[in-house]
Protein backbone atom coordinates (compact mmCIF):
# COMPACT_ATOMS: atom_id res chain seq x y z
CA UNK A 1 0.00 0.00 0.00
CA UNK A 2 1.38 3.36 -0.96
CA UNK A 3 -0.17 6.18 0.92
CA UNK A 4 -3.91 5.63 0.79
CA UNK A 5 -4.16 3.44 -2.32
CA UNK A 6 -3.89 -0.29 -2.87
CA UNK A 7 -1.21 -1.50 -5.23
CA UNK A 8 -1.21 -5.06 -6.61
CA UNK A 9 1.71 -7.23 -5.67
CA UNK A 10 4.01 -8.48 -8.43
CA UNK A 11 2.38 -11.91 -8.03
CA UNK A 12 -1.12 -10.43 -8.46
CA UNK A 13 0.00 -8.58 -11.58
CA UNK A 14 1.50 -11.80 -12.98
CA UNK A 15 -1.77 -13.68 -12.33
CA UNK A 16 -4.03 -10.95 -13.74
CA UNK A 17 -4.09 -12.18 -17.38
CA UNK A 18 -4.86 -15.77 -16.35
CA UNK A 19 -7.57 -14.65 -13.93
CA UNK A 20 -9.08 -12.36 -16.58
CA UNK A 21 -9.13 -15.25 -19.09
CA UNK A 22 -10.68 -17.62 -16.55
CA UNK A 23 -13.42 -15.13 -15.66
CA UNK A 24 -14.13 -14.50 -19.33
CA UNK A 25 -14.41 -18.25 -19.93
CA UNK A 26 -16.86 -18.62 -17.03
CA UNK A 27 -18.89 -15.64 -18.23
CA UNK A 28 -19.09 -16.99 -21.78
CA UNK A 29 -20.08 -20.42 -20.50
CA UNK A 30 -22.95 -18.96 -18.52
CA UNK A 31 -24.11 -16.64 -21.30
CA UNK A 32 -23.92 -19.26 -24.05
CA UNK A 33 -25.79 -21.90 -22.05
CA UNK A 34 -28.18 -23.65 -24.39
CA UNK A 35 -31.78 -23.92 -23.25
CA UNK A 36 -33.50 -27.28 -23.51
CA UNK A 37 -34.61 -28.12 -27.04
CA UNK A 38 -37.34 -30.70 -26.35
CA UNK A 39 -37.46 -32.18 -29.84
CA UNK A 40 -33.73 -32.98 -29.81
CA UNK A 41 -33.10 -33.61 -26.13
CA UNK A 42 -32.09 -37.03 -24.82
CA UNK A 43 -32.01 -35.88 -21.22
CA UNK A 44 -33.14 -38.12 -18.37
CA UNK A 45 -35.05 -36.37 -15.59
CA UNK A 46 -35.00 -37.81 -12.08
CA UNK A 47 -38.34 -37.18 -10.39
CA UNK A 48 -39.35 -38.01 -6.84
CA UNK A 49 -43.10 -38.41 -6.46
CA UNK A 50 -45.70 -40.32 -4.50
CA UNK A 51 -47.49 -43.39 -5.86
CA UNK A 52 -50.72 -41.39 -5.95
CA UNK A 53 -49.16 -38.63 -8.05
CA UNK A 54 -47.68 -41.25 -10.37
CA UNK A 55 -51.12 -42.71 -11.04
CA UNK A 56 -53.13 -39.50 -11.22
CA UNK A 57 -50.79 -36.91 -12.62
CA UNK A 58 -47.73 -38.40 -14.26
CA UNK A 59 -49.42 -40.32 -17.08
CA UNK A 60 -50.42 -37.03 -18.71
CA UNK A 61 -46.87 -35.74 -18.45
CA UNK A 62 -45.47 -38.86 -20.12
CA UNK A 63 -47.97 -38.61 -22.98
CA UNK A 64 -47.13 -34.96 -23.61
CA UNK A 65 -43.38 -35.50 -23.40
CA UNK A 66 -43.54 -38.53 -25.72
CA UNK A 67 -45.11 -36.26 -28.33
CA UNK A 68 -42.95 -33.14 -27.86
CA UNK A 69 -39.66 -34.65 -26.65
CA UNK A 70 -39.44 -38.29 -27.74
CA UNK A 71 -35.82 -38.70 -26.59
CA UNK A 72 -36.48 -37.52 -23.03
CA UNK A 73 -36.79 -40.18 -20.34
CA UNK A 74 -37.68 -40.26 -16.68
CA UNK A 75 -36.36 -42.03 -13.63
CA UNK A 76 -39.10 -42.13 -11.02
CA UNK A 77 -37.99 -42.30 -7.41
CA UNK A 78 -40.12 -42.92 -4.31
CA UNK A 79 -40.57 -40.15 -1.79
CA UNK A 80 -37.58 -39.87 0.51
CA UNK A 81 -37.59 -38.79 4.16
CA UNK A 82 -36.09 -35.41 3.23
CA UNK A 83 -36.92 -34.79 -0.44
CA UNK A 84 -35.83 -31.16 -0.25
CA UNK A 85 -32.29 -32.34 0.50
CA UNK A 86 -32.27 -34.53 -2.64
CA UNK A 87 -33.28 -31.50 -4.67
CA UNK A 88 -30.71 -29.27 -2.98
CA UNK A 89 -27.92 -31.80 -3.68
CA UNK A 90 -28.98 -32.20 -7.31
CA UNK A 91 -29.92 -35.87 -6.88
CA UNK A 92 -33.40 -35.21 -8.31
CA UNK A 93 -34.62 -32.66 -10.84
CA UNK A 94 -38.24 -32.39 -9.63
CA UNK A 95 -40.35 -33.16 -6.57
CA UNK A 96 -44.06 -33.78 -7.15
CA UNK A 97 -46.09 -34.34 -3.98
CA UNK A 98 -49.59 -33.67 -2.80
CA UNK A 99 -50.19 -31.81 0.44
CA UNK A 100 -53.58 -32.20 2.04
CA UNK A 101 -54.97 -29.16 3.79
CA UNK A 102 -58.13 -29.39 5.86
CA UNK A 103 -59.75 -27.96 8.90
CA UNK A 104 -58.87 -29.64 12.17
CA UNK A 105 -62.65 -30.04 12.62
CA UNK A 106 -62.92 -32.19 9.47
CA UNK A 107 -63.88 -35.83 10.26
CA UNK A 108 -60.85 -37.16 8.32
CA UNK A 109 -58.46 -34.98 10.35
CA UNK A 110 -58.77 -37.17 13.42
Amino acid sequence: MQGRELVPTPRAEALAPAVRDALLHVQLSVISWDPLNPAQSDRRFRISLSDFMTLVFFERIVERVAWEAPGVSFELLPRADHPDELLRRGEVDFLIFLNVFMSSAHPKAK
